[in-house]
């Protein structure tokens, strides 16, 4: 905790750059929580049984794709990230375009499988280059406070995001804000990077 702690507030960056982190955790806690719950039975009827094969399939596209994005070179990695967050932006705006008020994209059968291929792509993003973004931002003995508080938080998103879908009501819903952050957040990751980029060239005395 105090390792996470000491970058907070002497360093707006992390924050900026945590925009991904936020995304990824609203993608996965809102996919796993409700759409898996909700989208996929409207969509698959009987077939909803493969629930299981669509979440091994993000593992799957999400290894491949990690691979491929570690072989770009580094001046690549704005892209990536901006293509991960259009990711993740892809399957907010699908959510509520597709389902208004929280209702599933009846009639897409097997075509709901684009929320999953979606999710692989950009965790794909988010467990490569992102994290070389961090350890590029925050080197040698800032690594660890810097990593403590990438995974700190995601943690927070996801865990943010699976109460807001748990408890949820026909009365209440809080399905619509939680598409709505998740959108939020994908749009900002890639504004968010470039200011921390322009923030980090007016303190290199930092990074040494």
């Amino acid at each position: 905790v105090v390792s996470t702690q000491s970058t907070w507030g002497p360093d707006p960056k992390i924050w900026l750059l945590g925009c991904t982190n936020v995304a990824f955790g609203f993608s996965v806690s809102w996919l796993n929580g409700y759409v898996n719950a909700n989208f996929q039975k409207e969509a698959m009827g009987a077939n909803s049984h493969f629930i299981g094969y669509f979440g091994a399939l993000i593992a799957l596209i999400a290894a491949i794709s990690s691979k491929g994005y570690g072989a770009l070179p580094s001046s690549a990695r704005s892209l990536i990230l901006l293509a991960g967050s259009l990711c993740f932006l892809g399957v907010g705006a699908l959510s509520k375009i597709t389902a208004p008020d929280g209702k599933g994209p009846g009639g897409w059968g097997w075509g709901i499988i684009i929320f999953y291929v979606l999710q692989g792509l950009g965790r794909g993003a988010f467990e490569s280059t992102n994290k070389a973004v961090f350890a590029d931002f925050f080197p040698g003995d800032k690594s660890p406070a810097a990593f403590a508080n990438c995974m700190m938080q995601n943690t927070a998103a996801s865990t943010i995001g699976f109460a807001l879908g748990a408890t949820s009501t026909p009365q209440h819903s809080t399905i619509g804000p939680l598409i709505w952050v998740l959108i939020i957040f994908s749009v900002a990751t890639y504004p968010c990077y470039m200011a921390a980029i322009a923030l980090k060239r007016r303190q290199p005395e930092q990074l040494l």
